[in-house]
């Protein structure tokens, strides 16, 4: 009889280690999850605070190609549409003041499409195409 007491409670002390072992998966898993959002967002973050200083630089020097194409590559991993308009927005108030640049003006119109993607989910759809291109001829 006590030899069946002790492999019961032998029986019930591994249930129990896998149960609390499983708990202490779950609890990984939830830490390492919160731990992959926290560095998202972190990311996405410095992202933004990258694009608003490259947009400052582009401010100074709005026929530098090269900053024209970084801000680009910077609006296309934002993670949302409110980081993009951003972009979009001060490239368009620049084209506006240097409506004779093409390449600004190439540089506007890749921005608009990347910021109508972002805000569709996907990619610019034909309306979107005309409303960058109405921007982009109001401040021609």
């Amino acid at each position: 009889m006590s030899f069946e007491v002790l492999l019961i409670v032998i029986l019930a002390l591994i249930f129990l280690l896998q149960w609390l072992d499983g708990l202490d998966r779950e609890r990984r898993k939830t830490a390492e999850a919160r731990a992959k959002a926290d560095a998202d967002f972190a990311n996405m973050m410095a992202l933004r605070k990258s694009l608003a200083d490259l947009l400052k630089k582009l401010a100074a020097e709005p026929a530098n190609v090269g900053l024209q194409q970084q801000v680009l590559s910077s609006m296309r991993v934002q993670e949302d549409a409110n980081g993009t308009g951003l972009g979009y927005g001060t490239l368009l108030a620049l084209f506006e003041t240097n409506s004779s640049d093409k390449t600004l003006r190439k540089t506007v119109l890749e921005a608009g499409r990347i910021h109508y993607g972002k805000v569709a989910g996907g990619m610019a759809s034909l309306d979107d195409e005309r409303r960058v291109m109405n921007d982009i001829a109001v401040r021609s």
